[in-house]
């Protein structure tokens, strides 16, 4: 899935500070605009890049749970 990149410069002052809640962080509205794009901007990366890290690790300890249920269920396979 391909995500479309959102253009913060063409978004109010009060649409940036309301998405920026979304993401936990508060916004003042008394910086310049530009300013405010570039920390939302760099909100939404590192909020993304931790996401993924965090699916990564997820998926890892799935696998390595995948692994041992398969190994402990080929030894009782075994035994029985």
């Amino acid at each position: 899935m391909k995500k479309t990149k959102i253009d913060y410069s063409k978004m109010s002052k009060k649409e940036l500070e309301k998405l920026a809640r979304e993401y936990g962080i508060e916004l003042d509205r008394r910086l310049k605009k530009g300013t405010l794009v570039r920390i939302l901007e760099t909100t939404v990366e590192r909020f993304e890049k931790e996401q993924k890290l965090l699916e990564r690790k997820y998926y890892k300890r799935v696998a390595i749970l995948a692994i041992i249920l398969t190994i402990g269920w080929i030894i009782l396979r075994n035994i029985i």
